[in-house]
C-alpha cells in the first residue's frame, strides 16, 4: 500500500537564516506530486529536512496511507534519487542497484543480483550494462541506474530531486515517461524536486508551489490550467 506524508509547521533554519518557516503541506497516497519555486526558495533543503538529513533538524511528519493518517516507515519503505545519481563510481551498475537492498534490507546476494538483474531490465538497460561502471555510460544512463536503486527495495513512496536536470528534451521525456509507468504500475506515491515547469504540468497530478520560505499555492494541477491569475501561472509567465 502506497504512503503519503503530511509536513506540519516545519521549520527549517540555519543560525539565524530561516529558509522555510512554519511549513504545512500534504503528499496524498498514491499519487505524484511535484515542489517547484524560484531559485533559492527551499527546494533541495525541504527534500533532505523530509528524509531527515538536516543536522538539528528532527522532521515533523507523519506519514499516512489510504486507511491510516499516522503509519511506522520501515527500512527501504522510501526510494530516493538523488539530482547528481549518487552513483558509486567503484561498483558497477549491479552492485550499485542492489546496494540498498543488500545492505538495509539483508537479502541474500544471489537475491540482490537477481533483483538488479530484473530492474536493469525494466529500466529500459541492455543485461551487459550490470558488469559496466558509472563512468562508462551517459547521463541518461546513469539516471536510469538511479531509478533501477530507488526502486530496488519496493518503496511505497519514491522521491526524487530534480530527476530531469542536464538532460536534453528527449532523454527528459524519456525519463519522465519511464518513472510515470514504474510509479503507477507499482502504485507508488511520487514526490519530485523540480525546477522544469513543463515536466511538473505535464507529468504530476499535484503541486506545491514554495516561494519567500512558504507554500504559495498548492492543489491539482489539472485546476492552473483554468484560473490564470493563481501564483503558479503568474510564475510561469515570470510575472
Amino acid at each position: 500500500m502506497s504512503i503519503g506524508l503530511k509536513l506540519i509547521d516545519a521549520k527549517i533554519s540555519f543560525g539565524d537564516e530561516i529558509v522555510l518557516d512554519r511549513l504545512n503541506l500534504s503528499v496524498p497516497a498514491g499519487e505524484s506530486t511535484a515542489i517547484i519555486g524560484p531559485a533559492a526558495s527551499g527546494k533541495s533543503v525541504l527534500f533532505k529536512y523530509i528524509l531527515n538529513l538536516l543536522d538539528g533538524h528532527e522532521p515533523n511528519i507523519k506519514f499516512l496511507n489510504i486507511s491510516n493518517d499516522n503509519v511506522t516507515i520501515e527500512p527501504g519503505e522510501i526510494g530516493v534519487m538523488f539530482q547528481e545519481n549518487a552513483l558509486f563510481d567503484s561498483m558497477t551498475v549491479a552492485d550499485n542497484v542492489s546496494f540498498q537492498v543488500l545492505n538495509t534490507l539483508s537479502y541474500t546476494k544471489s537475491k540482490a543480483r537477481a533483483t538488479a538483474r530484473d530492474l536493469i531490465r525494466d529500466v529500459g538497460l541492455s543485461p551487459e550494462t550490470a558488469n559496466q561502471y558509472p563512468n562508462e555510460l551517459s547521463g541518461g544512463m546513469q539516471k536510469r541506474v538511479a531509478l533501477a536503486r530507488a526502486l530496488s527495495s519496493k518503496p511505497k513512496l519514491l522521491m526524487l530531486d530534480e530527476p530531469t536536470a542536464g538532460l536534453d528534451p528527449i532523454l527528459t521525456f524519456d525519463i519522465c515517461n519511464l518513472i510515470k509507468l514504474k510509479t503507477q504500475l507499482e502504485k507508488i506515491t511520487l514526490l519530485a524536486i523540480t525546477s522544469d515547469i513543463q515536466v511538473a504540468l505535464t507529468y504530476f497530478e499535484n503541486l506545491i508551489f514554495l516561494e519567500n520560505r512558504e507554500v504559495i499555492w498548492d492543489g491539482k494541477v489539472s485546476s492552473i490550467k483554468h484560473n490564470e491569475d493563481n501564483p503558479v501561472s503568474k510564475f510561469i509567465r515570470g510575472e
